[in-house]
């Protein structure tokens, strides 16, 4: 599964049973991999979508579906003086309550 959003980030499926999520950065550089998250869960994923803010930044937000919840991630800003990631999970979403 992959899919790219408006700013070129790719969330890419690393293994076969789609239970790990990566975002990359197609403007890597030399001060970044270009990967901006890794994350394994432990259902697959089913589903993902963009949307993003709607400030003059426009920060992205991905929702990561799964059959009985829905992951939010949002985008933070960067700096390349730490290891942090450049996504963090927002919230969760339990679709069965």
């Amino acid at each position: 599964m992959k899919i790219g959003d408006h700013d070129h980030r790719f969330p890419v499926s690393s293994d076969f049973d789609l239970e790990t999520l990566t975002i990359w950065d197609s403007k890597e550089s030399e001060f970044s991999s270009g990967l901006e998250f890794s994350h394994a869960f432990d259902e697959t994923v089913n589903d993902l979508d963009w949307t993003s803010t709607d400030s003059r930044d426009a920060h992205s937000i991905l929702a990561v579906g799964f059959s009985h919840r829905v992951v939010l991630l949002g985008q933070q800003r960067m700096t390349y003086f730490d290891q942090e990631w450049a996504w963090r999970i927002i919230t969760e979403i339990d679709t069965l309550q």
